[in-house]
């Protein structure tokens, strides 16, 4: 005797559900207009909606989330966006990331003071590649000191998608690399 496959039976209920409302759906589409119009087309589309409601939701979303990690994603290992802002990342050591300062600037949409981010970042300011850039793990404890909703969010964007992914995040904690 065969034994129970939870998959295939919940394929046949999911089939067999389907088959039944495309029934009543051509019932409604080619016997009720006749009889009372317009409503048996709305009947109709509700009918037909309802079994493909979750294939829907489930496409328009993968297609959502793709065409997001197209906008947002990283390009080539150099470029990232947040809030459609470009931020340039530069990565002189596999691993070790570095964000331009005039791109964080933008992205918070007011300037940032070099020379105090020196002083309170003497190793975490530096030029790479001819670009002002300040390291992911500084640039994360620079905006944690500074005030703001869109501080907040650019810090957990910079820590989330910047910082915590590299090689050397990983490294310092304690997870190889």
């Amino acid at each position: 005797m065969a034994s129970f496959d939870a998959e295939a039976f919940a394929r046949w209920q999911r089939r067999s559900a389907l088959a039944v409302k495309l029934v009543l759906v051509v019932l409604a589409f080619g016997v009720l207009p006749d009889w009372i119009g317009p409503v048996a087309y709305l009947v109709g589309l509700a009918l037909l909606a309802q079994p493909l409601a979750h294939e829907l939701q489930s496409g328009f979303a993968a297609l959502y989330h793709r065409i997001r990690g197209l906008a947002y994603g990283n390009l080539e290992g150099a470029h990232y966006a947040f809030k459609g802002v470009a931020i340039r990342v530069q990565e002189p050591v596999p691993g070790e990331r570095w964000l331009s300062v005039d791109d964080l600037a933008r992205a918070l949409g007011e300037p940032i003071r070099v020379v105090a981010l020196r002083e309170t970042h003497q190793d975490g300011v530096q030029r790479v590649d001819g670009v002002l850039c300040i390291h992911a793990r500084a640039c994360v404890d620079y905006l944690s000191r500074r005030e703001g909703d869109r501080v907040r969010r650019l810090q957990r964007w910079v820590d989330q998608v910047v910082w915590k992914p590299s090689g050397e995040a990983r490294r310092l904690s304690g997870r190889g690399g």
